[in-house]
């Protein structure tokens, strides 16, 4: 008898530490709870549970790190615009694009929020111009034109270049706006005189 638990035991702690390491891609909600045809679409695809974790733990650190409570704000909102869209999705591949897209915005507010006036790469204040009369310089949520569209500047704006990273075939520059808020954005680098 005592051979016979002795060999279930075993068997027991086998499995346990066979299955121990590896990793469960678990979304940020409970999946019997599942009820919108986009929640349960999240449930069945590994790498979407996984994408939708990871999104969960970069709103609360952007969240968490943000120094401004209108950026905290402006956080949250977007996070509700970003989940309707997010809900109009009707293919894992568009679903997979969403997180991707709001995770890079997340880790963008994040990287340019840790208390420093400049980030690396950052050369000080820069001057827009170069925008068409009559028109506007789009601020974005992230580095790119398919970015959500988060503020708007004009010719002779001023704005505190934090840093500008390659994107394609242009340059984007994350820019503090020269507001009471200090709104954060990126704009392409085309627009900025960083001479300044």
């Amino acid at each position: 008898m005592s051979s016979v638990l002795n060999w279930t035991a075993a068997v027991v702690v086998t499995l346990a530490v066979s299955f121990a390491g590896q990793a469960v891609a678990a979304p940020s909600f409970d999946c019997n709870k599942a009820s919108t045809r986009v929640e349960r679409m999240i449930c069945d695809h590994r790498g979407i549970a996984r994408l939708d974790s990871e999104l969960a733990e970069a709103y609360r650190t952007a969240l968490r790190d943000s120094q401004w409570a209108s950026a905290n704000r402006r956080i949250r909102r977007d996070q509700k615009e970003w989940i309707a869209e997010r809900n109009e999705c009707s293919t894992p591949r568009c679903l997979r694009q969403a997180y991707k897209r709001r995770i890079d915005e997340l880790y963008a507010e994040v990287s340019g929020s840790g208390g420093n006036n400049e980030a690396p790469g950052g050369s000080g204040v820069a001057q827009v111009t170069g925008v068409p009369t009559n028109d506007i310089l789009n601020v974005r949520s992230g580095p790119g034109a398919d970015y959500r569209i988060v503020g708007a500047l004009g010719n002779g704006d001023s704005v505190r270049n934090l840093g500008c990273q390659a994107k394609g075939n242009s340059t984007w520059c994350e820019i503090e706006m020269m507001t009471d808020m200090r709104e954060r954005g990126w704009v392409n680098a085309r627009y900025l005189n960083l001479d300044n």
